[in-house]
């Protein structure tokens, strides 16, 4: 009798989990999924710990309440203009409250499920024999010459380069010497202006872009073939690794971003090139200069890239030395090196980006930050919520509230910030007085508060936004008329591969889907949730600053999903697919047999 309550109860369950995770359902999907779910609800249970029932527990139930919230959200992904009445959320009901329940129920046996399966995966003991070798010189320069060679025809096509509305401001700074502003962080275009000055030399401004197109594409091919590279010498499988020089040569995002005038993919690979050193700052117990003479010197200098090309990226590198510090506070006298290291690292980040700054006169971003906040206050405006006069009249110094309702666009702040009713200079002298407005109408609002949030960020977290896997405006989110309507400062692109005949912009289109940064999040987060689990927690420096950098996104995105801005959890993701293979790496001794099975705890 209890086994047919419980198949009845896992169809039930499935059924309602499918439901909100808004696949298209019949009758045979219904059963069929029940039935799979009867087997994994059978699986024997390894809570043998409080801490992992609660590890569990916590995981399914983040999972769980995204599903439910972005199952109330009607988004329009590919019109980041879109108004109130085109992009909003249903409200929610007590029936909510038990889809998150059952929800919870299914993935938490489903997770135990799934660590079972992969704790019980084997692979033959010459793959870890690998983790000591290192890949030869030759392989190398044949891995970074596929990759640079399946980008060049993205080169010739697109020549010089992908130049966007964001890239003209900062050539503008350069070609008619304007005040430097760190909107777009002053390193990135003072790079900028050295790829130029170095063209105007040899002909005009566009071999100037186009060499900054081709140190960037060397830049990150250099950077891929590290990553396939650290993967070989950590043990991970040649077939992944070839699988990995695939993704990475002929997925087509990677040369689109590897040719546009954008800060992001240089900050991207950076970032992951950034948690590799991490990692094998973690498992050789802090002797890594025994192993690598140069280590501190790469590990400073991308430190001070990550930060000097993206402006959230001194919050990642304090993040991550906060996961350094806990994770490595057993063993401080060995890790007393890379504290310094970044201490002085930081420090002299914010003493430059900040007193230096001020003194160059460098003017400095005043509302980027404060996007998702300006949303949230702006909703309220916009839905009539509850605000006492004062706090309006304070609003309306900013912006007209009038004005307010009409512009506000749930997915994109941009329509309030560059408004031409927006009061810069009020804004950037009233900031902590916008903060106690901001705590006090979040009191008042809690419901619109919430709401703005979603419709302002679901696509960096919406496993079940299904929209976001056929996503093909990456690109020309990034306004490439803009050098054809605009000032272009001589700036224009030539195919040179033009061919009557042949139309080679199709094969290689701007227009194509971004894989779902949803779904590679929660794969990252899974995997974080794995290591935690099977007590390889030191191991999770691996993912904090890609994660990190995913965190500054949820608190101070200026629009819903645009992919380019957690393009390194892509760069990261064969790396991020090896963490079961690299919970392997570093056991003392194996047993004798063939094969051996993943690790289930840390010693």
């Amino acid at each position: 009798m209890k086994t047919v309550i419980k198949a009845i109860f896992s169809v039930l369950f499935s059924y309602i989990f499918l439901l909100y995770m808004k696949i298209p359902i019949n009758g045979m999907i219904i059963i069929g999924v029940g039935i799979a779910f009867y087997k994994i609800w059978m699986t024997k249970k390894d809570f043998d710990r409080i801490d992992d029932k609660l590890s569990y527990i916590a995981f399914s139930l983040l999972l769980s309440i995204s599903i439910v919230l972005s199952k109330h959200i009607h988004p329009d992904e590919c019109n980041p203009f879109a108004t109130i009445d085109e992009v909003f959320i249903d409200k929610f009901s007590i029936v909510d409250l038990i889809g998150c329940l059952i929800c919870l129920f299914v993935i938490v046996n489903i997770l135990n499920w799934l660590i079972k399966k992969i704790q019980k995966l084997k692979f033959n003991k010459g793959e870890l024999a690998n983790a000591k070798k290192e890949l030869k010189k030759k392989n190398q320069f044949m891995i970074f010459g596929l990759i640079f060679l399946s980008w060049m025809p993205y080169f010739l096509i697109y020549y010089p380069g992908l130049i966007y509305g964001d890239s003209m401001g900062s050539i503008y700074q350069t070609v008619y010497h304007l005040n430097l502003s760190n909107h777009h962080p002053v390193f990135y275009t003072i790079f900028i202006a050295i790829c130029l000055k170095i063209g105007y030399i040899f002909s005009d401004i566009n071999a100037g872009c186009a060499i900054y197109t081709l140190i960037q594409m060397l830049y990150i091919s250099g950077l891929l073939t590290y990553i396939v590279s650290w993967m070989y010498n950590k043990g991970i499988s040649k077939i992944l690794c070839c699988f990995t020089v695939i993704f990475f040569a002929g997925t087509a995002t990677f040369p689109q971003h590897a040719i546009s005038m954008w800060k992001d993919p240089i900050f991207s690979i950076t970032l992951v090139y950034y948690s590799l050193k991490l990692y094998d700052y973690i498992i050789s117990d802090g002797k890594i200069e025994e192993k690598e003479r140069l280590y501190w010197v790469k590990l400073t200098i991308s430190m001070l890239i990550i930060s000097l090309t993206r402006n959230n990226g001194i919050y990642i590198l304090m993040l991550s030395f906060l996961s350094l510090v806990i994770l490595t506070i057993k063993n401080i006298k060995l890790s007393k090196k890379i504290y310094f290291t970044h201490i002085l690292s930081i420090v002299f980040i914010i003493l430059l980006t900040g007193p230096g700054y001020d003194i160059l006169g460098i003017q400095k971003d005043k509302v980027e930050s404060y996007g998702i906040p300006l949303q949230q206050v702006a909703r309220v405006i916009a839905y009539d919520g509850n605000i006492n006069n004062v706090e309006e009249e304070f609003v309306n110094d900013i912006i007209p509230v009038e004005k307010l309702k009409t512009v506000y666009t749930p997915q994109l702040v941009d329509s309030i910030k560059w408004n031409e009713d927006f009061n810069d200079n009020f804004f950037e002298n009233h900031k902590k007085e916008f903060l106690k407005v901001w705590f006090s109408l979040f009191n008042q609002n809690p419901s619109i508060y919430l709401a703005s949030w979603c419709l302002s960020t679901y696509g960096y977290w919406s496993l079940n936004t299904w929209s976001l896997n056929y996503f093909q405006a990456n690109i020309s989110q990034g306004n490439l008329e803009y050098i054809k309507d605009n000032d272009n400062c001589g700036v224009y692109n030539t195919n040179l591969l033009e061919n009557p005949k042949i139309d080679l912009k199709k094969a290689f289109s701007l227009f194509t889907p971004t894989p779902s940064i949803a779904i590679c999040i929660w794969i990252a987060l899974f995997m974080l949730f794995y290591m935690w689990v099977n007590k390889r927690r030191k191991y999770i420096i691996l993912l904090i600053p890609v994660l990190g950098n995913w965190l500054t996104l949820l608190i101070a995105t200026p629009i819903a999903y645009w992919p380019r801005y957690a393009l390194s959890i892509l760069y990261m993701f064969p790396v991020i697919l090896s963490i079961p293979m690299l919970c392997l790496y570093g056991k003392e001794k194996q047993d004798n047999s063939d094969n051996f099975s993943f690790v289930n705890s840390e010693k």
